[in-house]
């Protein structure tokens, strides 16, 4: 049988790229971000709960939640630079993936999974 976790997070992938093909603010928009972001949430839950937690789906759930966060920067941002000059909207963003990438970084140096 197929790791449930796995394939939990390789949906991730597959509607964040849809995402991509989506009007944004639309309500598949909508469904689509709530879905892709509810398998960032359980993903690692089931791993455990199933006793599947593996460096493969580690890195697999990295990979996934960039694609879901590029898709979503892509679809947005563009709606963004109407009324707010990139330098500014960018660092919203950059201190927002810093944030992240900090909060996550916290997480493997301390051995444990996000909660």
């Amino acid at each position: 049988m197929k790791n449930i976790a796995d394939i939990i997070t390789g949906s991730r992938i597959v509607f964040s790229i849809a995402l991509l093909f989506i009007t944004p603010f639309s309500p598949m928009f909508y469904v689509l971000y709530a879905v892709a972001g509810l398998t960032d949430m359980i993903d690692g839950t089931v791993a455990r709960q199933t006793n599947t937690v593996s460096a493969f789906g580690a890195k697999h759930d990295a990979i996934a939640k960039f694609i879901f966060v590029a898709a979503c920067l892509m679809k947005l941002l563009p709606l963004t630079l109407s009324f707010i000059e990139l330098k500014y909207s960018a660092i919203v963003v950059c201190v927002a993936a810093t944030f992240a990438a900090i909060q996550e970084g916290h997480y493997i140096r301390v051995g444990r999974e996000k909660q």
